[in-house]
């Protein structure tokens, strides 16, 4: 039963959780009642509160989730920065992670990547976070032309995310051609011509 002649002041802590604030921790009983506004918990996960007030005994209450918000930041974890030949498949894994304002890892979250500049192709390209926030990328193959090729990634309203790599030329090859007889002999004269010849991409 409510005991509103108690007078007093109450208090509320975490008796356990990652993490809590509040602009107020201490409230004044009112009629037997105190009334906490603005309390709030900044990570994801199990809550459990201890509250107490002086000549009372202490409780807890019983135990909470609190859960990540919506996306509101996206940044690379791994696989910027790469470097392979063109029209070939990075060899690196690009892995993003998806946070919310208070940077805990929003799961289950549908990112998706797309090209850029660049061309070439993406493999599973359209990806959903796991219990950690990230989302990995099938694989990037990059496009016939050498030079920066970028490609972004996008969850919900968030801004994109541009990741980029670099594609190499492929090397040229030797092409020799004799030209003249084609029987080697000390009186026989040829003309030996080497050109560079660049391989066509690969498709």
């Amino acid at each position: 039963a409510l005991v509103a002649t108690h007078t007093g002041s109450v208090q509320v802590s975490v008796a356990s959780g990652p993490g809590f604030v509040g602009e107020v921790t201490s409230r004044t009983l009112v009629n037997g009642v105190a009334t906490f506004t603005g309390l709030g918990a900044d990570k994801a996960g199990t809550y459990r509160l201890a509250v107490t007030s002086p000549g009372l005994t202490p409780d807890t209450t019983a135990a909470f989730n609190v859960v990540a918000g919506p996306a509101q930041n996206i940044q690379l974890v791994t696989g910027g920065g790469q470097t392979a030949l063109v029209s070939t498949l990075l060899p690196g894994t690009i892995a993003v992670k998806v946070t919310d304002g208070a940077t805990n890892p929003v799961s289950g979250a549908t990112v998706t990547f797309a090209i850029a500049t660049g061309g070439g192709s993406l493999l599973g390209a359209t990806t959903v976070t796991d219990s950690v926030g990230i989302a990995t990328l099938g694989g990037w193959t990059l496009g016939a032309t050498d030079g920066t090729q970028s490609i972004t990634a996008t969850v919900g309203a968030v801004p994109p995310l541009t990741i980029t790599a670099t594609a190499q030329p492929l090397a040229p090859v030797i092409q020799l051609n004799v030209v003249g007889s084609n029987v080697v002999g000390f009186q026989r004269e040829g003309e030996l011509r080497v050109k560079l010849m660049q391989p066509a991409p690969m498709d």
